[in-house]
């Protein structure tokens, strides 16, 4: 069973692992192959597969514009459980959390408490206070840390790059098949039913007025 943590005084590590970090709004096929490769290299040498995301989106809490969210949290879990993954840590993010340099948040969270060996990003990753670090400051850490950086490259389908802003755009559009082509399974909503002015009844149609969650 996947073990999740909701804040790092709260991991437990049960060996050395393979990490991932990403916000995966829309888990969409780009994730689903570097979530694939943490597998794989976990399954290969006997170690954890662990994830650390965060809620809430970054881009909301350091406003930096509106942000529709593909995928709730809850949604995430239950897609990295259905994938076999071991350990999901999500960390609340805060303003004071994003003030954390990368070196910081790379011994604080993935050193110390996940015990990485092997880290799995992709090819535009960056973390850190400021998005300072990228891949080649991971490989730094990694190697006066001992651990190993995989970078997966951009994912491409049928000609277009796959990235959680393009299927925003396609959803906003009101090319739902495309985008769930992108994200490799339908598109859905979550939402509380609520009352409505009776419009449905008037018109003899069933309607639903949905809250968003």
């Amino acid at each position: 069973m996947m073990q999740i943590f909701r804040a790092i005084a709260d991991i437990r590590s049960v060996g050395a692992s393979v990490v991932t970090v990403g916000t995966f709004d829309g888990v969409h096929l780009g994730h689903q192959a570097i979530i694939q490769q943490v597998k794989d290299f976990a399954a290969n040498h006997s170690r954890q597969s662990a994830i650390v995301t965060f809620d809430p989106h970054p881009r909301k809490v350091l406003g930096k514009g509106p942000v529709t969210i593909l995928t709730t949290t809850a949604e995430k879990l239950d897609i990295f459980a259905d994938a076999g993954i071991d350990q999901v840590v999500v960390i609340p993010f805060s303003r004071e959390f994003a003030a954390l340099s990368s070196e910081a948040f790379v011994t604080s969270v993935l050193v110390d408490k996940l015990t990485v060996r092997e880290m799995v990003v992709g090819y535009d990753h960056h973390f850190g206070r400021n998005r300072e670090g990228g891949f080649e400051a991971l490989q730094q850490l990694g190697r006066r840390h001992g651990f190993t950086v995989h970078q997966v490259p951009q994912l491409v389908n049928g000609g277009e790059a796959v990235s959680s802003t393009y299927i925003r755009q396609l959803l906003e559009t009101g090319d739902v098949a495309k985008a769930a082509r992108f994200m490799g399974r339908r598109y859905c909503i979550e939402g509380i039913v609520k009352p409505g002015d009776g419009r449905g009844k008037q018109i003899g149609f069933p309607t639903a007025n949905l809250e968003l969650s």
